[in-house]
């Protein structure tokens, strides 16, 4: 990519910044966990796309990260389902845990697997097919798709 959304640079730079750091286990010690990165990372990322704080729900019915088109944040309301794992760990096998959730709760929306560097997303409509990919740390141009489907309602 280019260049990276001004919206996001500050998320990415800290990305750029940080992801040595996490590698270097002599002198970070053990990678940040699924709830740092959550913290760090994911919330910070959704907020630069647009999401007001209300509408991000954090451990929300055991789902890591729910979006919510709207208030209250019910069921009915939800727009993303997003299943975090720990940096490091690989995203692709949290879709069926993520898939469980919206299956559960009966909702039909998209997911995302991340580790709040990588973020893939699903279509709930085509039976979860993926349908966008971003890495903070290697932003292509393809990563439009996810910031442009992720973007608040």
């Amino acid at each position: 990519m280019d260049k990276v959304p001004p919206a996001i640079e500050g998320i990415v730079a800290q990305a750029q910044d940080l992801v040595g750091l996490f590698l270097d286990h002599q002198n970070f010690g053990d990678c940040p966990t699924e709830d740092e990165m959550v913290a760090h990372f994911v919330v910070p990322f959704l907020q630069a796309l647009g999401w007001p704080p209300e509408r991000i729900a954090v451990k929300w019915r055991y789902i890591d990260v729910a979006l919510f088109e709207s208030l209250p944040r019910i069921p009915e309301n939800c727009r993303f389902v997003i299943e975090a794992k720990r940096f490091g760990a690989g995203v692709e096998g949290a879709l069926e845990q993520a898939k469980g959730y919206v299956e559960t709760l009966g909702l039909s929306c998209d997911v995302i697997v991340a580790d709040g560097i990588r973020y893939r997303m699903y279509s709930c409509e085509n039976g979860f097919a993926p349908v966008a990919y971003a890495n903070l740390i290697r932003l292509k141009q393809t990563a439009t798709d996810l910031f442009t489907r992720l973007g608040r309602p």
